[in-house]
């Protein structure tokens, strides 16, 4: 069964929550163009994955258009990935961009209330693009997150942690992230671990932050690497602890989105990365939290042995 309708997907609170008012102009323009569609909102947090599956599974959907943020997305992604359906290769994503920090449509050329997203369905533009996948056990079981745009831990995912907190209280605006940034670099503290990549190259330090790119941007639009996901790479900047003039001039190269360019920064590029740490850590993976050290607790027993690696080609973008 291959339904050859677009399942769009919309996160009616997403970004500015504008996106409800919109919504009827939008499916206008789409019905006028001749292009069928079934329309699904998501409800909670974590909706978007279970829809997702169920229709990959179920409905036979073979086309997702997303409009919602790279949390929205990185659900979608997830719910295609973790679904029983063992051939994924004929599936496709299309993103209307309406979140906050749309890293990953920025990369597409896609931005918030500038994106014909009917030119593109009637004219699209399609690349394979690669995934990335986080695993760790737990207990006897296998925890995997996939992520399109990009991982982080350290202080990345503290940064995003504090900026989520933050979203509740103020709503989705791009300061926040900087924001949260400064204010976590003064308070994170480094951790002891050992990364290495399948190429023999390996760091062992206690490491300040990691982030980790399939593509290139993060925090709403800064550069954090040289991420290009149809290389079938991933692109990791290490920082081990800095000292105060390090973590200064970090800042500064982070506000410009450069932190990739510290002179203390350790770069790999590889489809694999092992992580070996002393205890359980916290994880962002497209701006969604994932908490290993929670699930150490659930489990009682530390989680400190990490996989970081990369899919080819794995699914569709049409842009």
């Amino acid at each position: 069964m291959n339904n050859a309708k677009w399942a769009i997907i919309v996160n009616y609170t997403a970004g500015t929550r504008r996106l409800k008012s919109q919504w009827k102009s939008i499916a206008w323009s789409l019905k006028n163009a001749g292009i069928d569609f079934a329309h699904f909102s998501t409800e909670y947090a974590g909706h978007a994955i279970e829809l997702a599956r169920n229709l990959l599974e179920n409905k036979g959907f073979r086309k997702f258009l997303i409009m919602g943020g790279d949390g929205t997305l990185h659900e979608v992604v997830n719910g295609i990935f973790s679904s029983d359906v063992a051939d994924k290769s004929d599936v496709s994503l299309a993103l209307l961009p309406c979140g906050t920090g749309n890293d990953w449509a920025r990369y597409w050329g896609l931005y918030r209330d500038k994106t014909d997203i009917v030119s593109i369905l009637r004219n699209p533009h399609c690349q394979r693009v690669d995934i990335g996948c986080l695993s760790y056990m737990t207990g006897t079981e296998q925890r995997r997150e996939f992520f399109l745009n990009g991982l982080g831990m350290g202080l990345d995912s503290e940064v995003v942690y504090y900026t989520n907190k933050l979203k509740k209280m103020f709503g989705g605006h791009s300061w926040l992230y900087l924001f949260s940034a400064i204010t976590a670099a003064f308070t994170h503290r480094s951790s002891e671990m050992t990364i290495s990549s399948d190429d023999g190259d390996s760091l062992s330090a206690k490491i300040y932050t990691v982030s980790v790119g399939n593509g290139c941007y993060s925090g709403g639009g800064m550069k954090m690497n040289d991420g290009d996901p149809t290389d079938g790479k991933m692109y990791a900047t290490v920082v081990p602890n800095p000292s105060l003039p390090n973590l200064l001039s970090g800042l500064s190269k982070l506000n410009g989105g450069h932190i990739y360019e510290m002179d203390i920064a350790h770069s790999f590029s590889t489809p694999h990365l092992h992580l070996h740490t002393l205890r359980p850590q916290l994880f962002e993976v497209d701006g969604v939290i994932v908490d290993a050290r929670a699930d150490s607790k659930r489990i009682s027993s530390a989680i400190t042995e990490y996989d970081i690696s990369i899919i080819p080609s794995a699914i569709s973008m049409i842009y």
